[in-house]
Protein backbone atom coordinates (compact mmCIF):
# COMPACT_ATOMS: atom_id res chain seq x y z
CA UNK A 1 0.00 0.00 0.00
CA UNK A 2 2.85 2.22 0.86
CA UNK A 3 4.30 1.62 -2.82
CA UNK A 4 0.42 2.44 -4.08
CA UNK A 5 0.78 5.45 -1.87
CA UNK A 6 3.99 6.89 -3.16
CA UNK A 7 3.53 6.47 -6.68
CA UNK A 8 1.50 9.59 -6.53
CA UNK A 9 3.23 12.75 -8.21
CA UNK A 10 2.06 14.60 -4.51
CA UNK A 11 3.40 12.32 -2.41
CA UNK A 12 6.63 12.61 -0.40
CA UNK A 13 6.78 10.12 2.40
CA UNK A 14 4.21 7.46 3.37
CA UNK A 15 3.48 4.81 6.03
CA UNK A 16 1.04 2.51 6.69
CA UNK A 17 0.15 1.53 10.60
CA UNK A 18 -2.54 -0.45 11.94
CA UNK A 19 -4.89 1.72 14.78
CA UNK A 20 -7.93 0.58 16.93
CA UNK A 21 -10.86 0.81 15.42
CA UNK A 22 -14.58 0.14 17.17
CA UNK A 23 -15.90 -1.24 15.03
CA UNK A 24 -13.34 -3.42 13.25
CA UNK A 25 -10.95 -3.75 15.92
CA UNK A 26 -7.96 -2.70 13.71
CA UNK A 27 -7.92 -0.56 10.24
CA UNK A 28 -5.44 0.95 8.12
CA UNK A 29 -4.67 4.21 8.60
CA UNK A 30 -1.73 6.02 6.27
CA UNK A 31 0.15 8.65 7.36
CA UNK A 32 1.42 10.79 4.36
CA UNK A 33 3.66 13.65 3.89
CA UNK A 34 2.48 15.53 0.44
CA UNK A 35 1.66 18.23 -1.41
CA UNK A 36 -1.80 19.91 -2.31
CA UNK A 37 -3.76 16.37 -2.80
CA UNK A 38 -7.47 15.08 -0.47
CA UNK A 39 -7.43 11.59 1.42
CA UNK A 40 -10.33 10.96 -1.10
CA UNK A 41 -7.64 11.57 -4.32
CA UNK A 42 -5.42 8.99 -2.27
CA UNK A 43 -7.52 6.81 -1.52
CA UNK A 44 -8.69 6.09 -5.41
CA UNK A 45 -5.14 6.27 -6.61
CA UNK A 46 -4.83 3.43 -4.26
CA UNK A 47 -7.89 1.70 -5.68
CA UNK A 48 -6.54 1.44 -9.13
CA UNK A 49 -3.85 -0.43 -8.12
CA UNK A 50 -4.61 -2.69 -4.89
CA UNK A 51 -7.95 -4.23 -4.14
CA UNK A 52 -10.31 -2.77 -1.87
CA UNK A 53 -9.78 -4.21 1.29
CA UNK A 54 -5.90 -2.72 1.01
CA UNK A 55 -6.61 0.36 0.38
CA UNK A 56 -6.43 2.78 3.54
CA UNK A 57 -9.24 3.26 5.34
CA UNK A 58 -8.07 6.96 6.88
CA UNK A 59 -5.83 9.39 5.48
CA UNK A 60 -3.78 11.88 7.50
CA UNK A 61 -1.60 14.18 6.30
CA UNK A 62 1.54 14.94 8.49
CA UNK A 63 4.71 17.32 8.08
CA UNK A 64 7.03 14.75 8.49
CA UNK A 65 7.26 10.85 9.37
CA UNK A 66 9.42 10.10 12.42
CA UNK A 67 13.06 8.30 11.08
CA UNK A 68 16.64 7.12 12.92
CA UNK A 69 19.58 8.57 11.97
CA UNK A 70 19.86 6.35 9.80
CA UNK A 71 16.49 7.04 7.83
CA UNK A 72 14.70 4.22 9.02
CA UNK A 73 11.00 4.56 9.27
CA UNK A 74 10.09 4.51 12.82
CA UNK A 75 6.76 2.85 12.74
CA UNK A 76 6.73 2.30 16.75
CA UNK A 77 6.56 5.55 17.21
CA UNK A 78 3.25 6.36 14.74
CA UNK A 79 1.65 3.87 16.62
CA UNK A 80 2.19 5.04 20.07
CA UNK A 81 0.32 7.87 19.51
CA UNK A 82 -2.81 6.02 18.50
CA UNK A 83 -2.72 3.39 21.39
CA UNK A 84 -2.18 5.89 23.88
CA UNK A 85 -5.06 7.44 22.86
CA UNK A 86 -7.10 4.53 22.80
CA UNK A 87 -9.59 3.93 25.64
CA UNK A 88 -11.68 0.75 25.21
CA UNK A 89 -11.14 -2.70 25.95
CA UNK A 90 -7.70 -2.95 24.66
CA UNK A 91 -6.38 -0.28 26.96
CA UNK A 92 -5.99 -2.85 29.80
CA UNK A 93 -3.16 -4.43 27.14
CA UNK A 94 -1.53 -0.93 26.04
CA UNK A 95 -0.96 0.60 29.57
CA UNK A 96 -0.14 -1.36 33.10
CA UNK A 97 -3.35 -1.99 35.12
CA UNK A 98 -3.02 -1.55 38.73
CA UNK A 99 -1.99 -4.59 40.27
CA UNK A 100 -4.87 -6.71 42.14
CA UNK A 101 -4.37 -6.72 45.73
CA UNK A 102 -2.55 -9.86 47.28
CA UNK A 103 -5.46 -12.30 48.38
CA UNK A 104 -5.85 -12.60 52.54
CA UNK A 105 -4.70 -15.14 53.88
CA UNK A 106 -7.24 -17.26 56.26
CA UNK A 107 -6.53 -19.52 58.90
CA UNK A 108 -8.16 -22.69 59.45
CA UNK A 109 -8.84 -23.36 62.83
Amino acid sequence: MEDALQSHPAVREAAAIGVPDEKWGELVLAMVVADTVTAAELIAHCRRFLAGYKCPKRIEFVESLPRTATGKLQKFRLRAHYRADHHDADAGLLRPSTPASPPESSTHA
